[in-house]
């Protein structure tokens, strides 16, 4: 990854131990802009605003300009991608909560982090049966219809969700309250590996950044941010939950919840929300009906249109039953020039044949 001057000033800044979003969002009142900031203390170091000793050390510290240079070939290393703010794939909707993360960081596809239809799913880590089954079969069904899930990867309901998104084979978002190099809770290891391939793991942490208590509060703000809404499945009264839950609210993100049996304290939540008016989720096609997003049934090809296709179509029929494809890749197998290829990739789409992918890649819509 290649950074202008302005982004590496950025990452520097969020990168040292003991700034945080807090103090980062304090000094920008100061400096006005990172660069500026690394201008002016690497003039005068002494009167940089900040009251504690050890994070002002931290700060003069780095600034060495061989620091930076530095911390950005420990991420490549690490297959680390870091996006601050400035940067035209930080995601829109998350620029504009309140105390958003200067720099955030991505190992796996970060064009998801563009997807047009993001949608959370939250919930206790101590699920019921119904719970854990539900949370499955809705992020699966809502990942077939192009809805990228976004949850915390924690056990229970937010393993269940990712989970039920790779289900489909779809790509699936992961918020972490350590560093994204770390897959927490270890139990959902497994799950980590598979969205390091297709999804994209998260994280407003420096690599190396342990899992503590009060980190886990603080990333809901980031799942609920990305979002365009967050659906509640299951959560006792009083639980974790609330907070992305207050989060979602603030940042007037839709709120939704899967109603649950009242005998079940793992109800008490979602069915309380409900009780106050927020919509309730009985399968995939509410929340698309709610947002507007178009739904697609899959399922064959009808026989019309297979006695219609041209020599054309069927060549990257060919190429996508092996498989999804990448633009390039197609390009590279097909005697077409650009132009032609978008052209009868376009008309593919309109015929329902084929869908278009984030990272500009294609698989088939519907079988033959």
């Amino acid at each position: 990854m290649t950074y202008t001057d302005e982004q590496k000033a950025w990452i520097w800044l969020a990168s040292i131990d003991g700034v945080g979003t807090r103090r980062f969002s304090e000094l920008m009142q100061v400096y006005r802009t990172p660069e500026n900031a690394l201008k002016k203390m690497m003039t005068d170091p002494v009167s940089i605003p900040v009251r504690h000793d050890s994070v002002k050390k931290n700060i003069v510290n780095a600034l060495d300009e061989a620091y930076i240079e530095q911390f950005l070939g420990e991420l490549e290393e690490l297959n680390i991608v870091a996006i601050p703010m400035v940067h035209e794939n930080y995601p829109e909707l998350l620029k504009h909560i309140y105390d958003p993360p200067p720099v955030i960081y991505c190992r796996g596809n970060i064009e998801l982090l563009q997807h047009p239809k993001k949608f959370a799913m939250v919930g206790t880590r101590h699920p019921t049966h119904y719970g854990a089954d539900g949370a499955r079969m809705l992020a699966r069904d809502l990942a077939k219809q192009g809805v990228c899930i976004v949850s915390g990867l924690a056990r229970g309901i937010d393993a269940k969700s990712h989970m039920g998104a790779l289900d489909a084979k779809e790509p699936t978002i992961a918020v972490l309250g350590c560093g994204v190099e770390m897959p927490y809770p270890m139990e959902n290891k497994h799950i980590y590996d598979k969205m390091k391939k297709t999804g994209l793991i998260i994280s407003e942490y420096i690599p190396g950044t342990a899992p503590r208590p009060t980190h886990f509060p603080a990333r809901n703000r980031i799942i609920s941010g990305l979002s365009s809404g967050v659906l509640v499945v299951e959560a006792a009264d009083k639980s974790g939950t609330l907070f992305t839950v207050e989060f979602a609210q603030s940042q007037g993100r839709d709120v939704f919840a899967v109603p649950g049996n009242i005998t079940s304290k793992m109800s008490k939540t979602p069915n309380k929300l409900i009780q106050e008016g927020c919509p309730s989720v009985l399968e995939a096609q509410d929340v698309l009906d709610w947002f507007r997003w178009p739904s697609h049934t899959g399922g064959k090809v009808p026989a019309s249109v297979i006695q219609q296709m041209s020599m054309q179509e069927m060549a990257v029929i060919a190429l996508l039953e092996k498989g999804d494809c990448r633009f390039d890749d197609l390009l590279s197998n097909l005697d077409y020039n650009t132009p032609q290829l978008s052209s009868l990739l376009m008309s593919m789409e309109l015929k329902g044949i084929i869908k278009k992918l984030p990272g500009n890649q294609y698989a088939m819509k519907a079988r033959l």
